[in-house]
């Protein structure tokens, strides 16, 4: 497994991109580097490029992400849109329960349009 978060000044957004299987190890360790970016910039958008990665079957691990993400005290404002190839059913079951904790995520297959999103209700 292979990521990357850094944030763009220009376009103020934290950027990722994940390469390989998304799993509750790696949600840990990307979400803990987003709230310390989040801290740091001050911003509380994340594009996340998923094209290049799966996600775990295990729908009790898809389950547990948003929890993951909640015990590290990322801000309810953060919106996190994610880029993804193939809008599985593993995906959409992501996002569901992400909603149903309310977070503010969606999947995406167009990069504009998550962009757009994103900047939808920019609070900055």
């Amino acid at each position: 497994m292979k990521y990357e978060l850094s944030y763009d000044q220009e376009r103020d957004l934290i950027i990722g991109r994940v390469e390989g299987n998304i799993d509750p190890a790696i949600v840990k360790a990307m979400a803990s580097e987003f709230a310390e970016l989040v801290s740091s910039s001050g911003c509380n958008k994340l594009l996340n490029d998923l094209r290049k990665a799966g996600i775990t079957h295990s729908a009790i691990d898809i389950y547990s992400m948003p929890r993951i993400v909640d015990k590290l005290g990322l801000p309810i404002a953060c919106r996190r849109a994610l880029l993804v190839s193939d809008a599985s059913k593993d995906f959409q079951f992501l996002e569901t329960v992400s909603l149903n904790v309310g977070h503010q995520v969606r999947i995406f297959k167009d990069p504009e349009l998550a962009i757009k999103w994103l900047e939808m209700y920019d609070s900055s």
